[in-house]
């Protein structure tokens, strides 16, 4: 994938659900630094640093919920987005994993 994006920060939403953390597994392996957007890191992100890092790349987390959806809370989440360094690659994982019907 670098030839095709370069070296830099993969930013997976939703990597506190199994299809985002297998995302990030799979973006670690393939050399991008990571940050992970989604509710309740600490475990995961130690996980993925002690267990999935071959390549000793960066992991940072930014810590949100769906479940507080305040437009304060998005303008601080754009902030923190904005401060991540060479970001190459967004991967929308979030809600992936969500049962029920997707109705439009």
């Amino acid at each position: 994938m670098h030839y095709r994006y370069g070296k830099g920060t993969a930013l997976i939403t939703g990597a506190d659900k199994p299809t985002g953390f297998e995302y990030a597994k799979e973006m670690m392996r393939q050399g991008f630094d990571i940050c992970l957007l989604g509710d309740k890191l600490t475990e995961i992100s130690a996980t993925l640093r002690a267990d999935h890092n071959p390549k000793d790349v960066k992991v940072e987390t930014i810590e949100a919920s769906s479940e507080r959806p305040h437009l304060s809370n998005y303008r601080e989440l754009v902030d923190q987005i904005d401060k991540i360094e060479d970001l190459t690659l967004i991967i929308l994982a979030a809600s992936i994993d969500s049962k029920g019907s997707f109705d439009c």
